[in-house]
């Protein structure tokens, strides 16, 4: 059996704040508890925040979208062009 905690990057990254974790499990005839404690972690100035993330990953789906939109554009820019000179060239 397991279970996961959620904390927020905010929480988990400041040094002061301790997580504790109180549990009893039944072993057949007593319950028998268990302790643990864990404090946050420092974050280090390079890591990565799930908003920084999805900031940077819509601006890259925004981009890719617009060059490809820009690349149809272009395709159908050059395939009228060709289009016509095949047309200029029967008539010649």
């Amino acid at each position: 059996m397991s279970s996961r905690l959620r904390v927020s990057a905010e929480k988990w990254n400041n040094p002061n704040n301790e997580f504790i974790c109180n549990v009893n499990f039944f072993d057949g005839t007593t319950t028998v508890p268990y302790n643990a404690s864990v404090r946050g972690a420092e974050a280090k100035p390079e890591t990565i925040t799930r908003d920084k993330y999805l900031r940077v990953t819509q601006s890259a789906k925004l981009t890719y979208s617009v060059f490809i939109v820009k690349s149809c554009f272009y395709g159908a820019f050059v395939a009228f062009l060709l289009l016509k000179l095949q047309g200029s060239k029967q008539k010649n």
